[in-house]
């Protein structure tokens, strides 16, 4: 399998410009995304109805990576499915309005997220796909149904994947994203 080659994104959080595994690509195609993300980081601080701390992104193979510092599940398991279900709909909407024609650029293919080992746990990712958001789009599928769909792609990170996250999460700053629409940059915790 070769080695994906991630498009560093212009996003409001710093993204590497180098990892150990990917080479980024030129910033002109990276800048195709620019727009379908930052409307997802809006809707999702919109969306959320907990604070998400990102620390950073990429586009890998034409999925959108994100990684977060989710909260320990040992302290408030509840919060942890709340900032997932913050990702989801983030994604979901930013797919909605590219459909509706309000978004210039390209769209990736799904979102993946991935968390930022702090805990006890080995550091996990889920992944939203574009055929999970047109469903969405559709009406062909309820809210219990959504969550139980990109839940069941909860997995254990990648040793590729972890590397990925630990690039990102040395040279990327950490911005905590809503609720209610607010965006802050935050310590590293």
């Amino acid at each position: 399998m070769p080695t994906p080659t991630p498009t560093v994104v212009a996003t409001p959080f710093p993204v590497p410009s180098e990892t150990a595994t990917p080479t980024p690509e030129p910033t002109p195609k990276s800048d195709l995304y620019s727009e379908f993300l930052n409307t997802f980081l809006g809707e999702m601080s919109h969306e959320t109805d907990v604070p998400i701390r990102a620390r950073g992104g990429a586009i890998v193979d034409g999925e959108w990576w994100i990684v977060v510092n989710m909260t320990d599940p040992t302290v408030n398991d509840s919060r942890r499915v709340a900032e997932r279900g913050g990702l989801a709909t983030g994604y979901i909407r930013a797919y909605q309005f590219y459909y509706e024609d309000n978004l210039d650029g390209k769209l990736p293919t799904g979102m993946r997220v991935l968390e930022v080992n702090n805990t006890s746990q080995p550091p996990k990712t889920f992944f939203v796909s574009n055929i999970l958001a047109e469903r969405v789009k559709s009406g062909n599928i309820q809210a219990p149904e959504l969550v139980e769909t990109y839940y069941s792609t909860r997995r254990n990170q990648t040793d590729r994947e972890k590397e990925i996250v630990l690039g990102n999460d040395k040279q990327g700053s950490n911005i905590t994203y809503g609720p209610d629409g607010n965006v802050s940059i935050t310590d590293k915790e």
